[in-house]
């Protein structure tokens, strides 16, 4: 786990995706298509890919 992220990072991304599940009959195709794609990475990596959320998309906005 890198450092510079904090644990209320990893959380938010965390919370951010079983909210998602929880309402996904009611989000775009989409965010529906991601979703599944983060299901992928959690069947293949575990929760430990929350670790790794931060730092892509620290990578998409910076």
């Amino acid at each position: 786990m890198d450092s510079s992220f904090t644990a209320s990072e990893q959380g938010f991304f965390l919370g951010l995706y079983r909210c998602a599940v929880l309402e996904q009959e009611k989000l775009p195709d989409s965010f529906r298509k991601a979703l599944q794609q983060v299901e992928q990475l959690i069947a293949e990596h575990g929760e430990a890919i929350f670790y790794e959320l931060p730092k892509r998309w620290r990578e998409l906005v910076t």
